[in-house]
């Protein structure tokens, strides 16, 4: 759960191509496929009311349900894919390798965990308003492969991120 969720925010190491996008404001809908048991919830109580919803989010995307959030793009974000979700305050130990890159898509190869995850990640912009992506990834622990699939469909709202829900 950790890991999805620190994929979906974390800052990608490998470089990548500038993002034919618009800045402004964002939204994602993200949805999760994956073949494990849930492990125990956390103890959200803990958390800041921005990391709790975050949290929240990314177990209801873990149960296979669509997440919507929104996001404010700076044009700094769309200098490189990298950076396009990328949150300061997430930390990863994922790393990235971008494989093909170009202003309308990129393909990276993912290892987390020491190897434990791998997979790969896909994003295409079909137009500067609308970005789609996937990312497939398998975690192996104690023998046993947990295939896991994120679907992610982000569309860009306006240039105002005045709008723009707390996350």
């Amino acid at each position: 759960m950790r890991l999805a969720f620190a994929l979906l925010l974390s800052p990608l190491a490998a470089h990548a191509e500038a993002i034919d996008a618009k800045p402004g404001l964002w939204e994602r809908t993200v949805t999760m496929q994956q073949q494990m048991a849930m492990p125990p919830l956390p103890d959200l109580s803990a958390l800041s009311p921005a990391q709790r919803a975050q949290m929240e989010r990314t177990m209801a995307a873990m149960g296979g349900r669509p997440t919507t959030s929104r996001e404010c793009v700076t044009p700094e974000m769309l200098s490189r894919w990298e950076d396009f979700q990328k949150d300061p305050q997430q930390g990863s130990d994922c790393t990235h390798q971008v494989l093909e890159s170009s202003p309308k898509s990129v393909r990276m190869a993912i290892s987390c965990e020491g190897g434990a995850t791998t997979g790969t990640m896909q994003f295409t912009a079909s137009s500067p308003e609308k970005i789609d992506g996937t990312i497939d990834m398998v975690h192996r622990k104690d023998g046993v492969e947990r295939p896991m699939k994120m679907t992610i469909a982000s569309r860009w709202l306006g240039p105002d991120c005045e709008s723009a829900t707390p996350e």
